[in-house]
């Protein structure tokens, strides 16, 4: 499976460059972690690192030295893969799209998350304009579920065919069992996501302030990066600041070991309905609160693994908690079966085979339509 009878093919996948165990630089680390069975299917991957501009200096940074180093990189790759999961990272990786169109590089878009054409009904044009060259000019476009691939329909129409290759943990695939011991230091509800308010932690401060009202003190545990501050105020406003531990952003053992201990993991997200968090919890055995936006489940089977819910609906919130908290063999139940759902849909390896058949469907096709 190579256009290059005589070497392996070259994939250069462009991602998050900090080295953080969270989000899509997980699934790039996983692909890394599967080298030797992309070896086998003769390819060859390498990777590259964007920044996130969320300094003056990288602002500065990223057109004057990222743009030649992608370029160098680019020129050495068969195809270049682009993953995108926020409105700021698509217009990163449009910049550096154009100049693998340039180079006449073979291109995929990977769409991970809804937010990306969430935010297209309400952006301006410069923003719709990126989508549109993204979207268009891609060889393939790859999204992460099923709501992904109806969101970027509703936004640039029906010719835009893609393939769904779902998110991937493989690092808790590979170190956790539904069965592991937990720590006996208590239980909590486990928040784990990035702190931007799209991810719902304001609902889930207003829902666990409801229960306390109702006699029911349960501790949050918010694991994430960004700026703490604004949540803490809120948790201290709403009289449940002892309750909430902020982490930070949690890596390796100890991230593991938030996922283990945890009763539940809610993340009543407004977009996401195949976040890699409610994944990660599924491999760790623990039942998901998530949000179904209208669009049909893509992880969390409502009443099965876990429950769905509509975005900012705090009442439902705060009931669905309640009953997963009040009674445990009630929580056990949806977590083992998210554990079985993981393992069935959801194997990092059948990931990399779904990789490899888009790869080669832009190899073999001359018209490159994939």
């Amino acid at each position: 499976m190579t256009a290059h009878a005589d070497r392996n093919l070259r994939v250069l996948h462009v991602g998050p460059g900090n080295a953080r165990d969270v989000g899509v630089a997980a699934i790039l680390s996983n692909l890394q972690a599967k080298a030797e069975q992309l070896r086998a299917h003769r390819i060859e991957a390498a990777f590259f690192g964007t920044r996130d501009c969320a300094s003056p200096a990288s602002v500065v940074l990223f057109p004057t030295i990222d743009f030649p180093r992608f370029a160098l990189r680019a020129l050495q790759a068969d195809l270049v893969l682009f993953h995108v999961t926020s409105p700021g990272s698509l217009m990163r990786k449009a910049a550096l799209f154009a100049i693998a169109r340039l180079l006449r590089r073979r291109c995929i878009l990977h769409v991970h998350s809804g937010e990306c054409f969430a935010r297209y009904r309400t952006a301006g044009r410069l923003y719709r304009a990126a989508v549109d060259f993204l979207v268009s000019h891609a060889d393939a476009r790859v999204v992460a579920s099923d709501a992904v691939r109806h969101d970027m329909i509703a936004c640039v129409g029906a010719g835009a065919q893609s393939t769904v290759i779902g998110n991937h943990a493989g690092a808790f695939e590979r170190n956790l069992l539904p069965d592991a011991d937990r720590a006996a230091d208590g239980r909590y509800v486990l928040f784990s996501a990035s702190l931007v308010e799209h991810q719902g932690l304001t609902e889930l401060l207003h829902a666990i302030c409801m229960l306390r009202q109702r006699g029911l003190a349960i501790p949050l545990k918010v694991a994430g990066g960004g700026n703490a501050a604004p949540w803490r105020s809120l948790a201290e406003s709403l009289g449940i600041g002892r309750q909430v531990e902020f982490v930070g952003s949690l890596q390796g053992d100890a991230k593991y070991d938030a996922y283990r201990n945890a009763t539940i993991l809610c993340m009543p997200n407004y977009f996401e309905t195949c976040g890699l968090s409610a994944l990660e919890a599924m491999w760790a055995g623990r039942p998901v609160i998530g949000t179904s936006a209208g669009r049909p489940p893509d992880l969390v089977d409502d009443g099965a693994t876990g429950y769905l819910i509509p975005p900012r609906n705090i009442p439902l919130l705060a009931q669905r908690i309640e009953a997963l908290w009040s009674d445990t063999s009630h929580a056990d139940t949806p977590g083992h079966a998210g554990f079985e759902t993981a393992r069935r849909r959801f194997d990092s390896a059948a990931a990399v085979s779904r990789y490899t058949e888009v790869y080669a469907c832009i190899c073999n096709s001359p018209a490159l339509t994939c």
